[in-house]
């Protein structure tokens, strides 16, 4: 039962990753947008929530970058499933069918991503 627990655990955190990363997009959007209407709005509650909006996009960067960093040494299909999981919230057999893998094929890979990452995530 406490497997389970810390592979939701691990679940958690990579979904938290790529809505980070969906925030990250919008809050670059906003700054595009501020940047290139600079000249209309010249507003200092503007220039403070710009200001903010850098933090939080430094304080995301920051707070991710250990987790990206294990993803990039993944091998391509480990970080395929979990792009497909968990940022594209494909269900199983969607993944087995992007990927051409048999169901089995499908848990095992999960088992090792999860029992991969649960050991540098948690093992704290």
């Amino acid at each position: 039962m406490r497997k389970s627990l810390e592979d939701k655990k691990v679940e958690q955190v990579l979904k938290e990753y790529y809505e980070d990363k969906i925030n990250v997009q919008a809050y670059n959007s906003k700054l595009s947008y501020y940047n290139q209407y600079r000249n209309i709005i010249r507003d200092t509650k503007h220039e403070q929530e710009i200001e903010g909006i850098k933090g939080k996009i430094a304080e995301i960067n920051f707070k991710n970058k250990y987790l990206e960093q294990i993803i990039t040494n993944l091998t391509l299909d480990e970080q395929k499933y979990i792009e497909l999981k968990y940022r594209k919230n494909f269900s199983v057999i969607e993944i087995q069918d992007a990927m051409f893998i048999k169901e089995r094929t499908y848990y095992r890979l999960r088992k090792k991503v999860i029992d991969h990452l649960k050991n540098l995530l948690l093992e704290n």
